[in-house]
C-alpha cells in the first residue's frame, strides 16, 4: 500500500485521539469559553462515546489494510483503553484543574468493550452463518 494510502487510512483516528487528548486535558475554563459544558452535560457517557468511537475508528482503519481478525480487534481495544488510562495520567501530571478520575478511566474502557462485544457478536453470527452454507 502506498503512503498516502496509510495515512488516509489512519487520519481519522490519530484526529480523534488528539481530540480527546485535547477534550481530557484542557482547562475547563478553556472549555467553557469554546461553550462545549453546553454539549457536554453527563461526564461519563461521554467518556464512553469518545472512547468508543476511537476504537472504532482504529478497527475500520485497520480493515482498509486487511481482514480484521477477533483478535485484532481485541488489541485494538485494549490499546484504546490504555489510552484512557494515560489521558487521566495526563490530567493529574499536566493541568492544575482536572485531576485523575478512576470512573472516567472505566467510563473509557467500558466503551471499548461495548465497541469489542459488537463486532464479537457480528464475526460470531458470521461464522454461523458460513457453517450453515458450507454444510448445505
Amino acid at each position: 500500500m502506498k503512503y498516502s494510502g496509510h495515512i488516509r487510512l489512519y487520519i481519522l483516528p490519530y484526529l480523534w485521539a488528539g481530540f480527546i487528548l485535547f477534550a481530557t486535558i484542557a482547562n475547563v475554563g478553556t472549555l467553557k469559553r469554546l461553550q462545549f459544558t453546553d454539549l457536554f452535560t453527563y461526564d461519563k457517557p461521554i467518556h464512553m462515546f469518545l472512547f468508543s468511537t476511537q476504537a472504532y475508528l482504529w478497527i475500520r482503519a485497520r480493515a482498509g489494510m486487511e481482514s480484521v481478525k477477533i483478535k485484532t480487534i481485541r488489541w485494538i481495544c485494549i490499546l484504546v483503553a490504555i489510552y484512557g488510562f494515560l489521558t487521566e495520567v495526563f490530567q493529574s501530571l499536566f493541568t492544575t484543574t482536572r485531576q485523575f478520575d478512576i470512573y472516567d478511566w472505566i467510563a473509557d474502557a467500558l466503551g471499548c468493550i461495548i465497541v469489542y462485544t459488537g463486532y464479537y457478536f457480528y464475526y460470531r453470527k458470521r461464522e454461523i452463518k458460513q457453517q450453515s452454507v458450507r454444510s448445505e
